[in-house]
């Protein structure tokens, strides 16, 4: 988050400009500790005291944090010492939301703390399987070991996931353009001939009539239709973060006939490639 300040020095100077911290208390001692006064901080963007800057998402980009662990792993592998390493390579990160967190890492490290539980008390902005992995690292001595090993799950992982959306992406084109197809024909094509077919007086097939109702009901009833569908999204949502119907949900898709041994399969080898990785580091 940045922040404008208005500071003074110790020879009476006064100085403008702008900070990036985690919060405004975090940012206030920082600056008391170098010897500054601070007159004034308030959030950039802040007219007359309120903060006009929308809210954030507060995440930490995978590539960016893959590089910081390649190069924390390539500093410790030189003998560096570990807060050294970490003071270095938090001013070469460039997204404020990382810069924050590696500060107040390498506050608690530098405080005597372990760097398995300063990450762990990020909350979830990191995944369970590296703080497990840095605790491993840091009981068998190998940190820059299993930093690198890390990198390598993460890469597994992540090039998993882009095949898989790969492979996806022209069936869910194929299906998208089959829904609009069926949508015109239903809303507009199917009404012209409806309207065609009654100027003759015959009656139509038990089928066609079905078709020529459901497009009846769906032009006049889709505003209700359309709300009855997001309500049951938002529901499904709101239902599925309830304590333990995640777990259910997973249970009915391990059940599904094909998309069940697919999953299966894939969370097998996740938990293969998790064991090995902590296993790895000791």
């Amino acid at each position: 988050m940045e922040f404008r300040c208005r500071l003074a020095s110790p020879n009476g100077e006064i100085v403008e400009s702008v900070y990036i911290a985690e919060n405004e208390a975090r940012l206030r001692h920082e600056l008391e500790e170098k010897g500054l006064y601070v007159l004034s901080l308030q959030p950039k963007g802040a007219v007359a005291g309120l903060s006009l800057r929308l809210p954030q998402r507060h995440a930490v980009a995978t590539r960016e944090f893959l590089v910081f662990n390649q190069e924390l792993a390539t500093l410790l592998k030189a003998g560096m010492p570990l807060v050294q390493s970490l003071d270095l390579l938090k001013r070469r990160v460039e997204s404020p939301v990382f810069r924050a967190v590696l500060d107040d890492v390498h506050e608690k490290v530098r405080s005597g703390g372990a760097l398995s539980d300063a990450f762990a008390a990020q909350g979830h902005l990191f995944p369970r399987v590296y703080t497990a992995s840095l605790l491993a690292g840091e009981r068998s001595g190998n940190l820059d070991a299993v930093l690198r090993r890390f990198v390598e799950y993460t890469k597994v992982i992540a090039t998993v996931k882009r095949k898989t959306i790969s492979a996806l992406v022209y069936p869910a084109i194929l299906v998208t353009l089959a829904l609009i197809i069926v949508a015109i024909i239903v809303l507009f094509a199917v009404p012209a001939f409806s309207d065609f077919y009654a100027g003759f007086g015959a009656e139509l097939p038990l089928v066609t009539r079905i078709i020529v109702r459901l497009s009846a009901l769906l032009r006049s009833q889709w505003v209700l239709i359309l709300v009855t569908i997001t309500v049951a999204i938002v529901s499904f949502v709101m239902w599925l973060r309830q304590p333990g119907q995640q777990a259910r949900f997973d249970h009915l898709i391990l059940g599904l006939p094909m998309l069940g041994q697919i999953a299966k399969k894939f969370a097998t080898s996740q938990m293969a490639r998790t064991l090995a990785t902590l296993l790895g580091g000791g």
